[in-house]
Protein backbone atom coordinates (compact mmCIF):
# COMPACT_ATOMS: atom_id res chain seq x y z
CA UNK A 1 0.00 0.00 0.00
CA UNK A 2 2.70 2.50 1.12
CA UNK A 3 4.86 1.76 -2.15
CA UNK A 4 1.83 2.13 -4.47
CA UNK A 5 0.72 5.43 -2.50
CA UNK A 6 4.11 6.91 -2.87
CA UNK A 7 4.12 7.33 -6.38
CA UNK A 8 1.07 9.37 -6.62
CA UNK A 9 1.13 13.42 -5.64
CA UNK A 10 -0.52 14.41 -2.47
CA UNK A 11 -1.91 17.85 -3.79
CA UNK A 12 -4.06 15.81 -6.59
CA UNK A 13 -5.80 13.22 -8.04
CA UNK A 14 -4.33 12.06 -11.54
CA UNK A 15 -7.13 9.63 -13.67
CA UNK A 16 -6.59 10.92 -17.27
CA UNK A 17 -9.95 12.02 -16.94
CA UNK A 18 -11.09 15.21 -18.02
CA UNK A 19 -14.19 16.06 -15.52
CA UNK A 20 -16.79 18.77 -16.30
CA UNK A 21 -19.17 19.97 -14.30
CA UNK A 22 -22.19 18.58 -16.28
CA UNK A 23 -20.77 15.38 -16.28
CA UNK A 24 -22.85 12.51 -14.16
CA UNK A 25 -20.90 12.20 -10.83
CA UNK A 26 -23.69 9.82 -9.05
CA UNK A 27 -27.22 7.83 -9.38
CA UNK A 28 -29.17 8.27 -6.04
CA UNK A 29 -32.75 6.33 -5.97
CA UNK A 30 -35.44 8.61 -5.34
CA UNK A 31 -38.06 8.02 -2.34
CA UNK A 32 -41.00 7.69 -5.16
CA UNK A 33 -42.87 10.76 -3.86
CA UNK A 34 -44.22 11.87 -6.84
CA UNK A 35 -44.93 8.23 -8.08
CA UNK A 36 -42.69 5.26 -8.77
CA UNK A 37 -39.30 5.01 -7.25
CA UNK A 38 -36.63 6.27 -9.92
CA UNK A 39 -32.88 6.52 -10.41
CA UNK A 40 -31.90 10.57 -10.03
CA UNK A 41 -28.62 11.39 -12.53
CA UNK A 42 -26.26 13.72 -10.52
CA UNK A 43 -24.17 15.62 -12.38
CA UNK A 44 -20.61 17.00 -10.62
CA UNK A 45 -21.93 20.24 -10.65
CA UNK A 46 -25.56 19.44 -8.73
CA UNK A 47 -23.59 17.91 -5.62
CA UNK A 48 -21.01 20.57 -5.29
CA UNK A 49 -23.52 23.15 -5.44
CA UNK A 50 -26.18 20.94 -3.18
CA UNK A 51 -23.57 20.41 -0.31
CA UNK A 52 -22.15 24.15 -0.70
CA UNK A 53 -25.29 26.00 -0.67
CA UNK A 54 -26.63 23.47 2.04
CA UNK A 55 -23.50 24.59 4.35
CA UNK A 56 -24.41 28.32 3.56
CA UNK A 57 -27.58 27.98 4.90
CA UNK A 58 -27.16 26.76 7.97
CA UNK A 59 -23.80 28.62 8.28
CA UNK A 60 -21.36 26.05 8.86
CA UNK A 61 -18.06 27.18 9.38
CA UNK A 62 -14.51 26.04 9.55
CA UNK A 63 -13.74 23.91 11.81
CA UNK A 64 -17.23 23.21 13.44
CA UNK A 65 -18.33 19.13 14.04
CA UNK A 66 -20.67 17.64 11.94
CA UNK A 67 -22.70 15.00 13.20
CA UNK A 68 -23.64 12.13 10.16
CA UNK A 69 -25.57 9.39 11.62
CA UNK A 70 -27.44 9.29 8.00
CA UNK A 71 -26.90 6.31 5.10
CA UNK A 72 -24.37 7.16 2.68
CA UNK A 73 -26.86 5.68 -0.05
CA UNK A 74 -28.97 8.78 0.61
CA UNK A 75 -28.36 12.02 -1.16
CA UNK A 76 -29.02 13.90 2.50
CA UNK A 77 -26.38 12.01 3.95
CA UNK A 78 -23.39 11.34 1.48
CA UNK A 79 -23.97 15.32 -0.33
CA UNK A 80 -25.75 17.14 2.00
CA UNK A 81 -24.04 16.42 5.03
CA UNK A 82 -20.77 13.93 4.13
CA UNK A 83 -19.74 16.68 1.11
CA UNK A 84 -20.94 19.54 3.26
CA UNK A 85 -18.48 19.07 6.18
CA UNK A 86 -15.65 18.52 3.75
CA UNK A 87 -17.01 21.97 1.59
CA UNK A 88 -17.04 23.98 4.40
CA UNK A 89 -13.78 22.48 6.33
CA UNK A 90 -16.16 21.03 9.20
CA UNK A 91 -14.88 17.78 10.58
CA UNK A 92 -17.40 14.72 10.20
CA UNK A 93 -18.29 13.03 13.25
CA UNK A 94 -19.37 9.56 12.01
CA UNK A 95 -20.73 7.37 14.74
CA UNK A 96 -21.18 3.69 13.23
CA UNK A 97 -21.05 1.95 9.84
CA UNK A 98 -24.83 1.62 10.34
CA UNK A 99 -25.17 5.30 11.40
CA UNK A 100 -28.08 6.42 13.65
CA UNK A 101 -29.54 2.66 13.78
CA UNK A 102 -26.32 1.30 15.32
CA UNK A 103 -26.64 -0.65 18.43
CA UNK A 104 -26.35 2.64 21.18
CA UNK A 105 -26.66 5.17 18.75
CA UNK A 106 -29.68 7.24 20.17
CA UNK A 107 -29.69 5.98 23.46
CA UNK A 108 -26.26 7.92 23.95
CA UNK A 109 -26.39 10.44 21.05
CA UNK A 110 -26.34 13.43 23.51
CA UNK A 111 -23.24 11.91 25.25
CA UNK A 112 -21.72 11.57 21.90
CA UNK A 113 -22.87 15.35 21.16
CA UNK A 114 -20.80 16.99 24.28
CA UNK A 115 -17.73 14.11 23.98
CA UNK A 116 -17.54 15.54 20.32
CA UNK A 117 -18.45 18.62 21.07
CA UNK A 118 -21.12 18.25 17.62
CA UNK A 119 -22.30 21.92 16.56
CA UNK A 120 -24.86 20.81 13.87
CA UNK A 121 -27.28 17.36 13.62
CA UNK A 122 -28.81 16.09 10.43
CA UNK A 123 -31.65 14.05 11.09
CA UNK A 124 -35.22 12.68 10.10
CA UNK A 125 -38.39 13.12 11.62
CA UNK A 126 -38.30 9.74 12.93
CA UNK A 127 -35.02 10.18 14.75
CA UNK A 128 -36.59 13.74 16.58
CA UNK A 129 -39.10 11.91 18.16
CA UNK A 130 -37.16 9.32 19.45
CA UNK A 131 -34.48 11.69 20.85
CA UNK A 132 -37.58 13.45 22.60
CA UNK A 133 -37.35 9.70 24.92
CA UNK A 134 -33.54 10.27 25.77
CA UNK A 135 -32.89 12.49 29.13
CA UNK A 136 -30.25 14.77 28.10
CA UNK A 137 -28.94 13.77 31.70
CA UNK A 138 -25.50 15.22 32.39
CA UNK A 139 -24.51 15.55 28.89
CA UNK A 140 -23.56 19.43 27.73
CA UNK A 141 -25.30 19.59 24.56
CA UNK A 142 -24.28 23.62 24.16
CA UNK A 143 -22.25 22.91 21.32
CA UNK A 144 -25.45 22.06 19.32
CA UNK A 145 -26.24 24.83 17.44
CA UNK A 146 -28.31 23.78 14.92
CA UNK A 147 -30.29 20.73 13.72
CA UNK A 148 -31.64 19.92 10.24
CA UNK A 149 -34.62 18.08 9.18
CA UNK A 150 -34.97 16.40 6.11
CA UNK A 151 -36.31 13.40 4.16
CA UNK A 152 -40.03 14.30 5.21
CA UNK A 153 -42.14 16.58 6.42
CA UNK A 154 -41.36 17.69 10.16
CA UNK A 155 -44.85 17.93 11.87
CA UNK A 156 -44.61 21.56 14.07
CA UNK A 157 -45.27 20.13 17.77
CA UNK A 158 -42.53 17.69 17.30
CA UNK A 159 -39.98 20.90 16.60
CA UNK A 160 -41.62 22.49 18.97
CA UNK A 161 -41.22 19.90 21.72
CA UNK A 162 -37.50 19.17 20.19
CA UNK A 163 -36.48 23.02 20.81
CA UNK A 164 -38.63 23.16 24.36
CA UNK A 165 -36.22 19.92 25.49
CA UNK A 166 -32.66 20.98 23.72
CA UNK A 167 -32.94 24.91 23.38
CA UNK A 168 -31.74 24.00 19.72
CA UNK A 169 -33.89 24.93 16.36
CA UNK A 170 -34.84 22.64 14.05
CA UNK A 171 -34.38 24.08 10.52
CA UNK A 172 -36.14 21.71 7.88
CA UNK A 173 -34.95 21.14 4.61
CA UNK A 174 -36.57 20.10 1.01
CA UNK A 175 -34.89 17.22 -0.78
CA UNK A 176 -33.76 17.62 -4.32
CA UNK A 177 -33.16 13.95 -5.26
Amino acid sequence: FDKTLARYPADRLISGRVIRPDDIASYFHTGGTTGAPKLAMHTHFNEVYDAWMGTVAVDVQRGERMYLGLPLFHNYGAIAVGLGAWIACATLVMGTPQGFRGEGVIPNLWKIIDHYKVTSLGAVPTLFKALLNVPIGDADIRSLQVAICGSAPLPVELARQFTAQTGVNILEGYGLT
